[in-house]
């Protein structure tokens, strides 16, 4: 395999072939796939060239075994040149824990756990424990901020998450300041997730869609809430229309409030205050104030304030 430099035309036809044989491994994205190509394009050309092998059939026109499309769904790992095959801080040989190896290997019955040994390790899994490895991910902070449960399962974001946490894991095993033992930097569910409970999953995500959701006071609150703030602002009830006017405009501004990035604690009292004051009119509203001021001034004229 060459280390000329991959062309644009090369990099839009490799992605693409890779992505159609090996797409069921996550490790496998568009990004992923162009930064190995700019840092090592030997690897590249040769992943290339083993997805335009499977794509083909293994070349021997056969019916194809369950063990070879088990392997085409996995993909096989790239070629490493070491040191140039950094891609995005993470190389496959990288060594993220210590393993049981079978009689005879390994020293003292181990074996280095590496970035690849996990790839296709993740590539095998079961949709559902995909699924609940992105919960522990989620539950251990790696998605960042999302306003939906369901971008956890996002391909990209789900891979993002996924590059992360190994890189975690590759410090914290392999790092000058080593933290983890045997398999416990290992992001899954046996290893460093081992704790992940379903439970502190479904708070999570209760606590996210309470924070992203409408806010949910009844109109029976709502309205008791307007008819306050109505005869302190007012100095009156408000008529049926009034009332609907103002109730529709502080649903509408708890529902923005609700969606708003900054999320700030929504104020009933105030928004229905503003929402009277536009019902009403700014002359009333002005009349109102005024005789607010003077009663103010009479009262401290008189000592009552």
């Amino acid at each position: 395999m060459s280390d000329k430099e991959i062309n644009e035309f090369e990099l839009k036809t490799f992605i693409e072939i890779i992505l159609e044989v090996f797409g069921d491994n996550p490790l496998y994205t568009k990004d992923y796939l162009t930064n190995l190509a700019k840092t090592d394009p030997r690897s590249m050309r040769a992943l290339a060239s083993d997805a335009t092998t499977a794509a083909e059939g293994g070349g021997d026109g056969g019916e194809e075994t369950p063990e070879a499309a088990r392997a085409r769904a996995q993909g096989p790992q790239p070629e490493i040149v070491p040191p140039s095959s950094t891609t995005d801080g993470i190389k496959i040989t990288d060594v993220l824990g210590m393993q049981s190896a079978a009689p005879g290997q390994g020293p003292g019955g181990s074996t280095d756990y590496t970035v690849g040994d996990f790839g296709k390790e993740l590539a095998a899994m079961r949709p559902e424990e995909r699924e609940r490895l992105a919960q522990a991910l989620y539950l251990e902070g790696y998605y960042g901020t999302i306003s939906d449960i369901s971008e956890i399962m996002d391909p990209t974001r789900f891979s993002n998450a996924m590059l992360a946490s190994l890189r975690h894991g590759v410090t914290a095993f392999s790092g000058v300041a080593k933290t983890a033992e045997g398999m416990e930097a290992v992001p899954t569910l046996e290893g460093r997730f081992k704790d992940f409970s379903e439970e502190e999953f479904e708070k999570a995500k209760n606590a996210l869609l309470k924070k992203f959701s409408p806010a949910t006071k009844s109109v029976a609150e709502l309205k008791e809430i307007i008819d306050e703030v109505a005869t302190s602002q007012a100095r009156r009830g408000l008529t049926t229309e009034e009332t609907q006017i103002v109730l529709v405009a502080v649903q509408a501004a708890a529902k923005m409030s609700a969606a708003s990035p900054l999320n700030e604690g929504f104020n009933y009292q105030r928004a229905a205050g503003e929402a009277v004051t536009e019902a009403i009119g700014p002359v009333e509203a002005g009349a109102v104030e005024l005789e607010d001021y003077w009663d103010n001034y009479a009262s401290q004229a008189l000592g009552l304030g």
